[in-house]
C-alpha cells in the first residue's frame, strides 16, 4: 500500500561489488558507481582471449590502450585531492595479492585500487599507513588503529574490538578518501553502519549498537528508536525543490554475510536492518522538507515509472546508490552518507542543475 506524507530526500551507503570472474563473453572487476572509476571489462572470443578492453565508457584494442588510458585519468584525479585533517594515527592496508581476468581486466583493477591508497596517504588521513598485499576474507590491524582490506565483497574497515564497517568506492578518487572519513566516523562512533549484527561464540543473541537481543521484535523496536532519534537531527532546508516526490524504499536486500552468519536469525536480522536504514532515509526525507510533497512507496523495480511525480527516488536492492530522476531528466546515481545534520545540504548539492530556476524556489523553512 501506498502511504503519503511530506517529505524529501538523500541517500546512504552499503556494500559495492569487488572484483569478479568473467561469464559468457565478458569479464569485469571492481566496479565502483559513478565516472571515472568504472570497472574493467574484457570481451573475449571463444577460446577465452580478450578481444577488446571496456573502460570508463570507451573501448581499448588492447591492454597497453587501456592501461594507458586508466594511468592517465589516475593522475588526473590524483591532482584533485587535496590534504584532509588526520582521523587517526596509524592504518594498516591489505590489498589483493591477486586479481582475476585477463591481464588489461586484473592489472588495471589493481592500478585503480592503488591509487586509492596512495590519495588516501597524501590526503593525510592517518599519520601512519603500512600497505601489504594478500587475499583475504577478513583482517585484523595488527597493533595499528584500523585495518582496511579488499576481500570478493568489497572494501571493509576494521578496529582492534572487531568493530567493522563498508566502505564504498566513492566516484572518484577523492570520493574514496570521503568515503574512508566517514568510515573511521562511523566505527569510532555510535556502531550504525557497521557490523551491526554480530553473531559471537557464546552468545545466542544478536547486537545493535553495543546491546543484545533475543527476538526480532525486540530488534526491530530498537531500530525505530534509534530512527526516531535520528529524524530529530535533520534540518528542515530553506531551498526545496518544486514538486511532488515518490520515493520508493525496497524490501530486498543483497546484503553479504560471512559464512559464520548463516543462519535464520541472523540472516532475519539483517533483513530488517537494512529496511529499517532505507526507511530511515524516508523519514529523513519528511524532516528535511525539501519537496512540496512526498509519497512512500515499497518496491524492487530497477526503473519505476514516472506517473505524476516531478520526483523519483528509489535504491535497487543489488546496488549501494540511490537512483534520483526528475520528470524528463536523467537518472543520478547518488551515493551519500545519511547524515541527519548535513541531509539537506548534501542532497541539494548532488542534484542541484545550476541555473534551473524553474526547478529551485528558495523559501523560508517550514517551522512545522
Amino acid at each position: 500500500m501506498r502511504v503519503a506524507a511530506m517529505m524529501a530526500i538523500v541517500l546512504a551507503l552499503a556494500a559495492c561489488g569487488n572484483s569478479g570472474r568473467g561469464d559468457g563473453a565478458s569479464v569485469s572487476t571492481s566496479a565502483p558507481v559513478g565516472a571515472p572509476l568504472t570497472k574493467v571489462t574484457a570481451q573475449l572470443d571463444r577460446l577465452g582471449a580478450p578481444t577488446s578492453y571496456q573502460w570508463n565508457g570507451q573501448t581499448f584494442a588492447t591492454s597497453d590502450l587501456l592501461l594507458k588510458a586508466i594511468d592517465q585519468h589516475l593522475a588526473q584525479e590524483s591532482a584533485k585531492v587535496t590534504g584532509q585533517p588526520q582521523v587517526a594515527n596509524s592504518l594498516r592496508v591489505v590489498l589483493p595479492a591477486t586479481y582475476s581476468g585477463p591481464y588489461g581486466v586484473s592489472e588495471g583493477s589493481r592500478r585503480i585500487d592503488q591509487a586509492r591508497i596512495d590519495v588516501v596517504r597524501a590526503a593525510g588521513l592517518f599519520k601512519s599507513l603500512r600497505v601489504e598485499y594478500a587475499d583475504v576474507t577478513t583482517a585484523v590491524p595488527k597493533g595499528r588503529d584500523f585495518v582496511l582490506f579488499k576481500d570478493r565483497v568489497g572494501w571493509r574497515l576494521r578496529d582492534a574490538q572487531d568493530r567493522e564497517s563498508v566502505v564504498m568506492d566513492g566516484d572518484t578518487l577523492a570520493g574514496f578518501v570521503t568515503q574512508l572519513a566517514h568510515a573511521v566516523a562511523d566505527v569510532q562512533g555510535d556502531l550504525d553502519f557497521l557490523r551491526v549484527v554480530l553473531s559471537r561464540p557464546g552468545y545466542n543473541g544478536i547486537f545493535f549498537r553495543g546491546q543484545e537481543y533475543k527476538d526480532l521484535a525486540s530488534l526491530n523496536d530498537a531500530f525505530d528508536g534509534y530512527n526516531a532519534e535520528q529524524v530529530k537531527l535533520v534540518k528542515p532546508s530553506d531551498q526545496p525543490l518544486v514538486g511532488r516526490a515518490l520515493v520508493i524504499v525496497p524490501t530486498m536486500t543483497s546484503d553479504k554475510m560471512r559464512f559464520s552468519e548463516r543462519s535464520a536469525d541472523l540472516e532475519a536480522a539483517r533483513k530488517a536492518y537494512m529496511l529499517s536504514r532505507d526507511k530511515r532515509i524516508a523519514r529523513f526525507i519528511a524532516a528535511a522538507k525539501l519537496f512540496t510533497a512526498v509519497e512512500v512507496d515499497f518496491g524492487n523495480e530497477n526503473d519505476p515509472p514516472q506517473g505524476s511525480f516531478e520526483w523519483v527516488i528509489w535504491r535497487n536492492p543489488e546496488n549501494s546508490f540511490w537512483s534520483v530522476r526528475q520528470k524528463g531528466g536523467d537518472t543520478l546515481r547518488v551515493q551519500l552518507p545519511a547524515k541527519p545534520e548535513s541531509f539537506a545540504t548534501d542532497f541539494l548539492r548532488a542534484v542541484k542543475v545550476t541555473g534551473d530556476e524553474t526547478v529551485f524556489a528558495p523559501r523560508s523553512a517550514n517551522p512545522g
